[in-house]
C-alpha cells in the first residue's frame, strides 16, 4: 500500500527524488577509501527526512520514537531498510556513542553487518 502511494505520488514529489538520487552519489564518495563518514551519517539523515516527504505511512510514531531516541544518543543519522512494514534500521554514529546507542536501543535486536554488492541479505540470525 506504501509503495502504491508513493507511485501514485511520483510527479508530484519528483524534486524530492532527484535529491535523493544525488544524495547516493555523495554517499558513494563518503564511503570511498578516503571519505568522510561523518558526512556518511549526514547524508543518510538528509535521506531520511526526504524519504518521510514521498507520501503518508514511510514511517510511523513507533520509528520516528527509536529514530530520535537514536539521534539523542549519538547517532548522526539512520535509514529504513526494508519495505512493506518490516525491516531493519541503520544507524551511524562515531565510535566513542556506541554504547549509548546501544543502550538507547536495547529493545531492539543488534545485527552485525557487511556491505555487499548484491544488496541486503540475512544468511543467519542467532536467537537470543
Amino acid at each position: 500500500d506504501i509503495l502504491k502511494s508513493q507511485k501514485k505520488e511520483t510527479q508530484d514529489k519528483f524534486p524530492i527524488l532527484k535529491g535523493m538520487r544525488d544524495l547516493a552519489e555523495e554517499l558513494m564518495v563518503s564511503l570511498s577509501d578516503d571519505g568522510d563518514l561523518h558526512r556518511f551519517g549526514e547524508i543518510l539523515h538528509e535521506g531520511w527526512l526526504s524519504k518521510r516527504e514521498l507520501t503518508e505511512g514511510i514511517s510511523n510514531p513507533e520509528i520516528n520514537r527509536i529514530y530520535d531516541s537514536a539521534l539523542k544518543a549519538g547517532a548522526v543519522g539512520g535509514k529504513l531498510l526494508g519495505a512493506g512494514g518490516g525491516g531493519f534500521l541503520l544507524f551511524y554514529c562515531k565510535e566513542d556513542c556506541r554504547n549509548k546507542l546501544r543502550a538507547a536501543l536495547r529493545e531492539l535486536r543488534e545485527v552485525d553487518f557487511n556491505f555487499e554488492q548484491e544488496g541486503s541479505r540475512i544468511i543467519y540470525v542467532e536467537e537470543h
